[in-house]
């Protein structure tokens, strides 16, 4: 744990300005889940267990800045951004609907989130609406 104590600033890069970006894979450690990585975000702590304690936990990110990481700011980063990752009109439809809202589980909770429905281009592509 060492030699990992001080990975990924995430709160020193955001006040920088940095546009900081996540999808799936991150972090790049085990589980492709973005759950997974939205709650280490928050808590800098491993969501299953698998290493104590936190890492950096003053990097540690809140919810809407979060959020933004894994959606508006990978379209801007890809340079999508009038495209996608955001909902606004004259933007892809693309968006998911959870069985749970965010802001009212506690942060480490996140991880047990679960998608209902999701959309791509405006159509359903997972799920049942």
């Amino acid at each position: 744990m060492r030699n990992a104590a001080r990975y990924w600033p995430n709160r020193d890069l955001h006040a920088t300005g940095a546009l900081l970006a996540a999808g799936s894979d991150w972090p790049v450690v085990g589980l492709p889940d973005p759950w997974f990585g939205l709650e280490g975000m928050l808590t800098r702590r491993n969501p299953k267990g698998l290493h104590p304690g936190a890492l950096w936990p003053e990097q540690g990110l809140d919810l809407k800045t979060a959020l933004e990481v894994y959606t508006r700011n990978p379209a801007r980063a890809m340079g999508l951004g009038h495209v996608t990752g955001s909902i606004e009109v004259g933007k892809s439809a693309d968006m998911i609907v959870i069985e749970r809202n965010l802001f009212e589980v506690e942060p480490d909770q996140i991880s047990k989130t679960r998608v209902l429905v999701t959309f791509f281009e405006g159509r359903v592509v997972h799920g049942e609406i």
